[in-house]
């Protein structure tokens, strides 16, 4: 579906590069006139910049995220425009090799079918390759070259047949000397950027071989290809794959690494730290090779792995397979009740006991919610502290705040934080904490409970 979208609002975008400049065309032929070069150079430029310009947009709103859409817009619009320029300089040297300095006047038919469609396809297919290189990555520089080439060729030769029915009746209304290819210039420019937005977006869908799929989260059904050699998850814009509308979602969550041409390898880049990360319904708890079909539960979002070589898993299916995984009474990310305890030096298990009549911390807001952290004795809390996992949340300072015990509860004391340390929303320096008290740093929320 995506693909005639995709097409459509190329194709609009076409037609108005068109619409706006034909006007402006001579309507009479002369031989060698520089008022007609000029302005076929403005309608040629102004289609490149706006199909450049749309497909870049496109792609960032696929990836999803405000940044990702200006930023593949621009790069899109700069890259994309100067490979269709390039294309159309290399398309006309062509044109002229091919039918001489005189043109298509007077010339057979078939050469003229040739020139032109030998001239749109190098300008589709840098044009394309231009738009594929604003990803980044080597697939869709090939999808948006070979797209555009096709294109190209296509556009070429119904141009020139249509310049042939409409030329006769034009000729006969408008006189000798008239200008009669306006109706096909709309034509071609139309399908020129339409065959470009199906074509590579037909390409780049059928050599991917390896990608995810949102099933359970917000917009579900959207995909992401898996061309990088590293894939990032996360809530971060700047990630592969951008979640959003999840607190429980990190800025960096989850990573796929390539390893070879056909292996892909699921990695936590917490350590187990945080929300954690679940596959098929159980945390990971160390980096997994994945298989076609595997279901990533990144928060609150369900993400399936699916390779063009294992077999077809519908979007109904996948979930409904996602739907009963959630409901499985064993941990999900969203849900896991047993916390990730620090390793201690010299101890020969990574589980720390709480002794009796201790303290613990119990996240409550934010990406560690249901989160449960022992405090065994003097610990520090900030983005450099090991024993809660803060490192994502920009409200924290590396060293925020301290705890400890003492008779009389948990003395917490802010180590000159940025923005504050808060126990029931009043911000201190310096507090005892007993049970039920919350303690707020950046935009966690804990409350203080007695160990059983």
């Amino acid at each position: 579906m995506n693909v005639f979208v995709k097409a459509m609002i190329l194709g609009a975008v076409g037609f108005l590069a068109w619409l706006v400049n034909e006007p402006f065309l001579p309507k009479t032929l002369v031989p060698n006139d520089p008022a007609w070069a000029r302005q076929e150079l403005i309608l040629l430029v102004t289609f490149v910049l706006l199909v450049s310009l749309a497909a870049g947009v496109w792609n960032g709103f696929q990836k999803g995220g405000a940044s990702n859409i200006m930023l593949q817009g621009f790069l899109g619009l700069f890259l994309g425009g100067v490979g269709g320029l390039i294309g159309y300089s290399l398309g006309g040297a062509l044109f002229r090799v091919i039918l001489g300095e005189a043109g298509a006047m007077g010339v057979n038919p078939i050469m003229e079918v040739l020139g032109r469609s030998a001239t749109f396809a190098v300008m589709g297919g840098c044009l394309g390759a231009g738009v594929g290189a604003a990803q980044m990555a080597k697939r869709p520089i090939l999808a948006g070259l070979f797209g555009g080439v096709i294109a190209g060729l296509i556009s070429g030769v119904l141009f020139v047949w249509a310049g042939m029915l409409l030329a006769a009746p034009a000729a006969i209304s408008g006189g000798e000397n008239a200008e009669v290819g306006a109706l096909g210039r709309g034509i071609l420019f139309t399908l020129l950027a339409f065959m470009i937005g199906l074509f590579t977006a037909w390409i780049e869908l059928a050599t991917r071989s390896a990608w995810l799929r949102l099933e359970l989260g917000r917009n579900e059904g959207k995909e992401w290809p898996i061309d990088a050699a590293q894939t990032n998850i996360g809530r971060d814009e700047r990630a592969h794959v951008p979640l959003f509308g999840d607190g429980q979602v990190l800025p960096l969550h989850a990573v796929i690494q390539k390893q070879g041409n056909s292996s892909y390898l699921l990695v936590d880049p917490t350590s187990g730290q945080g929300m954690g990360l679940g596959l098929n319904g159980a945390r990971l708890a160390s980096p997994t090779i994945l298989n076609h079909g595997d279901l990533i539960q990144v928060g609150q979002n369900n993400l399936r792995f699916l390779l063009k070589s294992g077999h077809k898993i519908s979007a109904q299916e996948g979930r409904a397979l996602a739907m009963n995984v959630r409901g499985m009474s064993g941990p999900t990310p969203g849900s896991f009740p047993a916390p990730i305890q620090p390793i201690v030096q010299g101890q020969a298990s990574p589980m720390v006991t709480q002794p009796q009549g201790t303290y613990r911390l119990v996240a409550t807001l934010g990406p560690l919610a249901g989160q449960v952290y022992p405090i065994n004795g003097p610990m520090d809390l900030g983005r450099e502290g090991g024993a809660v996992p803060l490192a994502g949340d920009s409200k924290v300072s590396r060293r925020h705040a301290s705890l400890s015990l003492s008779p009389q509860g948990v003395v917490v004391q802010d180590l000159g934080s940025t923005n504050g340390t808060f126990v029931n929303a009043q911000r201190v320096t310096n507090a005892t904490l007993d049970h039920g008290d919350v303690l707020q740093i950046g935009n966690s929320s804990f409350r203080i409970e007695r160990s059983p």
